[in-house]
C-alpha cells in the first residue's frame, strides 16, 4: 500500500473522536489538549466547534447547488484539465506561496478552462480556498469536493476521474492529486447491491506512483482498478511465465506457478493471442534481465538506473545513447552499461517490435490479469457496507489482525470468483509485508501451502474455505461488459 492519508483513515480518526466529545467539559478540554499532539483529531474538534460537523462527527458540508449538466461541459478540454492544468496548479501550490505569481497564474488558467461549466468551476474555487487555508484541517472537505467533482463528471457522461490526497511531510501538510481516464465504468451487483466498478488509467505525468493495483473507496462505496499498475505486473512478472523454455531461469516461486498460470491463460485467450505472448516472453525476459544487471551496479557506484522498461523495448535514440555510454565505460571496473547488455537489449527490442500483434495481445493479458484485482476490491466494498469498520466475523482467524482478516476475505474472493484464480494467487503470494502478507500466508496454508505448491481445483477449494471461514456468501462475479482489452501505452 502507499503512504497516502486515505479517506478511510480520516474517517476512522474522526469516529474515534466522537466518544471523547460526549461528556463533561473537563473531558472535552483534556481531549483537546491530547489531540494537539495529533493533527487529524485536533482538526476534527475544530470542525465541530466551527459548525463543520454534527455531534456524530458527520460532515455538514454540501457541494454547491448547481444543476448537473448545467453549462457546456461537453466543450471543455477535460483531458487538458486533468492531465495538465490540475497538476500544474497543485505543484505550484506545493512549491510557492499562495499569493505568488506562479500559483495565481496556474489557478487562473484552471478557472478559465472550467468557465463554461458552473459546477466544476465552483468546486475548483472552493477546493483552492481549502487547500490554501490548511489541507490537513480541511482534508475531509477536500475529499468530499473531489467526490462531487467525479459525480458531476459521471452524471454528465464524461470519462474522467480525480483523486485527492493529503499527507503530512513532517515540515507541513502536502496536497496532491492523481488524474485518470475511465477505461470502463461498470456496475457490479454485490450481494444484491449495485456497486460502481471503475477501471482507471493515469493521464497526468507527475512522479506520484500508486503502490497498489486497486482500491476500495468505502466512503463512496466504489471499487477502483488501476490499469497502469496491473500493466506493470503483467510486463514485469506475468508475461515471462508464458514461455515453458524460461522455467529454468525463473525463481522457485515463479517456476511453481508457471504451469498453472500458463494453462489458465491459454484456456482464456484465443490461440493467436496466446501464441504471440508465448513467443515474445523470452525477449521481454532478456530486457528485464539486462535492466536488472545494470541496476545492480549501483552498489559499486554506477549512476545509471533503469526504472521502467517499456513493453515495446527501447527506441533508437535511447539505444544509441546507451551505446555511447557503454563505449565510454569500456574497461572500467563499474561500467554504467556493458556492450553485452546493450546487445541483449537491441536484439530483444527487435524481436518484440517485429510482431504487430503483440500490443493487442498484451492488452488482452492486462484485461485478464485485472479480473482478480476487481473482485478483491469489490469484496472490500461489500465487507465495509455490511460490517462498517468492525472486525469481520471469521472462524479460526484469531491470529490475524482486523486488517489482515479483511485482506484474507478479499484475497479469498479473488480466488473463488472472477475466473483468473491462479493469476490472482500468483500476484497475492508476492506480498511480503503488513496485513496483506499475513492474510496471504494464512490463506496459503489453509489451501495446502498454495503459495509454494499451487495445485488443482483452486477455485473450488477457495469457495469451500471462504464459506467455512466467513459464512455462506456467493462468489463474486464480474459484471457484463468487463473489458477484453486494456491499454498498455
Amino acid at each position: 500500500m502507499s503512504d497516502e492519508l486515505s479517506y478511510q483513515e480520516i474517517m476512522r480518526a474522526e469516529r474515534r473522536s466522537v466518544l471523547l466529545k460526549i461528556g463533561l467539559a473537563a473531558g472535552v478540554l483534556a481531549f483537546v489538549l491530547a489531540a494537539s499532539l495529533h493533527r487529524p483529531l485536533l482538526a476534527h474538534v475544530e470542525g465541530w466547534l466551527h459548525g463543520d460537523h454534527d455531534l456524530l462527527g458527520r460532515s455538514l458540508w454540501a457541494p454547491p447547488e448547481v444543476p448537473v449538466g448545467a453549462g457546456a461541459i461537453e466543450g471543455l478540454d477535460l483531458r487538458g484539465v486533468h492531465a495538465d492544468l490540475i497538476p500544474a496548479w497543485f505543484i505550484a501550490l506545493a512549491n510557492n506561496p499562495a499569493e505568488s505569481s506562479r500559483v495565481q497564474r496556474a489557478y487562473r488558467e484552471l478557472q478559465a478552462a472550467l468557465a463554461a461549466d458552473p459546477q466544476l468551476l465552483a468546486l475548483a474555487v472552493e477546493l483552492h480556498g481549502l487547500v490554501v487555508q490548511d489541507p490537513w484541517a480541511n482534508a475531509e472537505h477536500i475529499f468530499a469536493l473531489t467526490a462531487a467533482w467525479n459525480e458531476h463528471l459521471r452524471a454528465s457522461g464524461q470519462p474522467w476521474h480525480l483523486e485527492s490526497n493529503v499527507v503530512d511531510m513532517g515540515a507541513g501538510p502536502f496536497f496532491y492529486t492523481k488524474s485518470y481516464r475511465i477505461e470502463a465504468g461498470l456496475t457490479a451487483v454485490v450481494e444484491g447491491v449495485d456497486t460502481p466498478l471503475l477501471v482507471l488509467r493515469r493521464v497526468d505525468e507527475t512522479n506520484v506512483r500508486e503502490g497498489y493495483l486497486g482500491m476500495a473507496v468505502q466512503g463512496q462505496e466504489q471499487a477502483l482498478v488501476m490499469v497502469d499498475r496491473v500493466r506493470d505486473f503483467v510486463l514485469d512478472e506475468l508475461w515471462q511465465l508464458l514461455d515453458p523454455g524460461l522455467d529454468a531461469e525463473l525463481s522457485a516461486y515463479e517456476a511453481a506457478f508457471a504451469p498453472w498460470v500458463r494453462a489458465e491463460i491459454q484456456a482464456a485467450l484465443d490461440p493467436r493471442t496466446h501464441l504471440v505472448l508465448q513467443q515474445t516472453a523470452r525477449a521481454r525476459w532478456e530486457l528485464r534481465s539486462a535492466a536488472m544487471s545494470i541496476n545492480l551496479r549501483q552498489a559499486c557506484g554506477s549512476t545509471l538506473v533503469v526504472r521502467h522498461m517499456p513493453w515495446q523495448g527501447l527506441d533508437k535514440d535511447e539505444l544509441d545513447g546507451l551505446e555511447r555510454r557503454a563505449r565510454a565505460d569500456s574497461g572500467k571496473a563499474c561500467p554504467a552499461i556493458t556492450l553485452t547488455e546493450l546487445d541483449r537489449m537491441r536484439a530483444a527490442t527487435r524481436s518484440i517490435r517485429d510482431d504487430p500483434g503483440l500490443e493487442p495481445a498484451l492488452e488482452a493479458l492486462v484485461a485478464w490479469a485485472a479480473r482478480g484485482t476487481a473482485v478483491h476490491e469489490l469484496r472490500h466494498v461489500a465487507d465495509t457496507r455490511v460490517h462498517g469498520e468492525e472486525r469481520l466475523p471469521c472462524t479460526g482467524c484469531d491470529e490475524l489482525s482486523t486488517a489482515a482478516v479483511r485482506e484474507a476475505s478479499a484475497y479469498l474472493a479473488s480466488l473463488a470468483g472472477g475466473g483468473a484464480e491462479y493469476t490472482a494467487l500468483f500476484q497475492a503470494c508476492s506480498q511480503t509485508a503488513g496485513s496483506h502478507a499475513a492474510a496471504v500466508e494464512w490463506m496459503g496454508a489453509k489451501l495446502g501451502d498454495a503459495c509454494r505448491q499451487p495445485g488443482p481445483d483452486l477455485a473450488a477449494l477457495a469457495v469451500v474455505l471462504d464459506r467455512r471461514q466467513f459464512g455462506a456468501r456467493d462468489p463474486l462475479e464480474l459484471p457484463e461488459g468487463w473489458p477484453t482489452r486494456l491499454p498498455v501505452r
